[in-house]
């Protein structure tokens, strides 16, 4: 119970939100406790797989490889974060990037929780939000800022990250290279 106790206080922070215990069980059950070791493949880009991971411990990585080979990290899935693939064959990978205690659970299943409940589709619609937010921001970054700007952004923002993720992945995080990342790491050292 106290297991319980602990996911849901991790999902009501990371979301914002509060639920019930009654509405968390309804979920809750059909999860299954699962871990993967850190540069353990979680998807495969390509491969297809219907579960949905909550993360209770550590980083996963999710990643595309361009046309040149490059690897771009999308997003740092943490502790209170869900990633899940789809039906289709996924065009992005996640690696484990520190040992990841999770609960896993079919995506068909959740999806039928979520349509038949509506505080479960409130909810949803609440963490869609927050994606598609997180989503324009993304892309303003990109499109308005320096590569310097990012990286002071992404110190501001997730702070407890630069301590935990390598540079490597980092750099390809805001897009630029590792060489690019130390230099500006450097000027921004001497700056102060």
């Amino acid at each position: 119970m106290k297991e319980l106790e602990g996911i849901m206080k991790l999902f009501e922070a990371k979301n914002g939100i509060t639920i019930s215990k009654e509405m968390f069980m309804q979920v809750y059950e059909q999860f299954s406790y699962h871990t993967f070791n850190k540069n353990e493949m979680i998807y495969r880009m390509g491969s297809i797989d219907t579960n949905i991971y909550v993360i209770t411990n550590g980083i996963a990585r999710l990643y595309y490889i361009d046309l040149e080979g490059n690897d771009i990290t999308r997003y740092f899935a943490q502790e209170g974060d869900i990633i899940f693939g789809g039906e289709h064959n996924l065009p992005f990978a996640v690696e484990a990037i520190e040992d990841v205690e999770c609960y896993k659970a079919d995506w068909n299943t959740f999806r039928e929780i979520i349509s038949e409940d509506k505080n479960w589709l409130k909810l949803w619609n609440h963490m869609l939000q927050n994606a598609i937010e997180y989503k324009i921001y993304r892309e303003s970054c990109f499109l308005m800022e320096t590569a310097t700007q990012r990286y002071l952004s992404f110190r501001k923002n997730y702070s407890e990250l630069e301590k935990r993720v390598s540079q490597v992945h980092i750099a390809s995080y805001l897009g630029i290279t590792p060489v690019s990342l130390s230099r500006i790491r450097k000027s921004i050292k001497e700056g102060l």
